[in-house]
């Protein structure tokens, strides 16, 4: 034991020989045994010995702000749209990262998600929420741990200042000093390994920039990034496909406390993390068909639809349109009931997910109604729909006379196994 002194408010109890035993009132010097309790509100001093138990109540502030600074890893398997690439059955593609948000938190009103390509390999972790997860796989230190030789970065050192330093728009290692992954900002020196190939020509690989990034303001938090530059320099070799790190411009906040979390793989939703690979392979050929020039009284329906297809198949839909009152024709020819008009060129298809209503395809340049001879129709690749789902297919059209309609007369199909 050690000598203490304290002021204290109150003693009361009984005192014999040199023991003090109770709650101290007033100003005391001598030695209290055995205390059991609390001293508080202290108004007088205490000198002396003291044995047992007590709370000291002392008075904090804070003078530093810590920046907990949260990021996530993941990776995708483009081996199959690669080879697509390749025989030219896909071109000139757009590359569209999606997560969906699970949760948020205390998130500002203005912030920017940056998306960068791995430099180095790594080891998922294999830790699980109910067990409270694992030390095995990726951390901030280490890319494979129990592997200590496996770190980010040579040298790191958590602890260093690096404010002021924006690592996020502009190249700089200053950020793998203080670990948590390490990443290409630009193609590196010497690396351009497939030069035949018109989707990798030096314009659109050499001089291109690996920051991408969204930004947010006002607006939810799903991710919705336009990663083209990077799937590029995978597909061509410049870099191996060690995945993407995600990072939050409120890194360079040191009084920023935001919480953003959303769904990974693991994931018993349809909120999976994907990668969307758009491209238009439209062709609009009329040959003799009339136009659908007004979207009044028009019937639009997909024609010969399934009720179910097979995952992994590329379905072609027919959608067939006319006016629901056609004009009566005193002619020997097809009705006009079953003669197919087409759709302005302006005409695109949507698929949402019929239960939750979530939008899987939007409408957009890379979705547009293709034309033949038979009328409309598009192509749509069921590899990247969740299975055993039901979905239901919108069409869009802008008409000349100004007008747009979106046509959704319950065409539904399911994705099997």
């Amino acid at each position: 034991m050690a000598e203490l002194t304290f002021t204290v408010d109150s003693f009361i109890g009984t005192s014999g020989s040199s023991c003090v035993t109770g709650s101290v009132s007033g100003s005391f010097s001598g030695s209290a045994c055995g205390f059991t309790g609390s001293i508080s509100n202290y108004d007088g001093i205490l000198n002396g010995y003291v044995s047992g138990s007590y709370v000291v109540p002392t008075n904090r502030y804070v003078n530093e702000y810590k920046t907990i600074i949260k990021r996530s890893i993941l990776k995708f398997d483009l081996t199959e749209i690669s080879k697509s690439i390749g025989n030219g059955s896909v071109t000139s593609p757009q590359f569209i990262l999606n997560l969906k948000t699970m949760e948020s938190e205390e998130i500002p009103l203005d912030y920017k998600i940056y998306a960068y390509p791995i430099s180095k390999s790594w080891d998922m972790g294999s830790g699980l929420f109910a067990n409270d997860g694992g030390n095995e796989g990726v951390n901030w230190l280490y890319r494979k741990y129990p592997d200590t030789s496996s770190v980010w970065y040579n040298n790191i050192d958590v602890n260093l200042n690096i404010s002021g330093s924006n690592y996020l728009d502009y190249a700089s290692t200053a950020s793998f000093l203080k670990g948590g992954g390490i990443w290409h900002y630009s193609t590196p020196s010497g690396s351009f390994n497939n030069p035949s190939s018109s989707f990798c020509t030096s314009s659109n690989v050499m001089s291109a920039s690996y920051i991408c990034s969204q930004s947010f303001n006002y607006s939810k938090s799903d991710i919705e990034m336009d990663i083209t530059p990077i799937c590029r320099a995978w597909i061509c070799g410049c870099i191996p496909n060690e995945g993407l790190i995600l990072l939050t411009s409120n890194e360079l906040d040191v009084t920023a406390s935001n919480n953003l979390k959303f769904f990974s793989r693991e994931t018993n939703t349809i909120y999976s993390p994907h990668i969307d690979v758009r491209w238009d392979d439209s062709s609009f050929v009329t040959a003799s068909l009339a136009m659908v020039t007004s979207s009044l009284g028009v019937n639009v329906t997909i024609k010969g639809l399934k009720k179910e297809y097979k995952f992994g198949s590329k379905v072609k839909f027919t959608v067939f349109a006319r006016e629901h009152n056609p004009a009566k024709q005193f002619v020997s020819s097809q009705t006009s009931y079953i003669t197919p008009k087409y759709l302005p060129s302006s005409s695109y298809y949507s698929i949402k997910d019929n239960e939750s209503e979530e939008v899987v395809v939007d409408f957009d340049d890379y979705t547009k109604l293709s034309c033949d001879s038979y009328g409309n129709y598009f192509y749509l690749d069921t590899t990247g729909l969740p299975q055993e789902r039901y979905y239901r297919i919108l069409i869009k059209s802008e008409f000349t006379d100004g007008s747009i309609q979106i046509f959704d007369n319950q065409s539904i199909f399911k994705i099997s196994r």
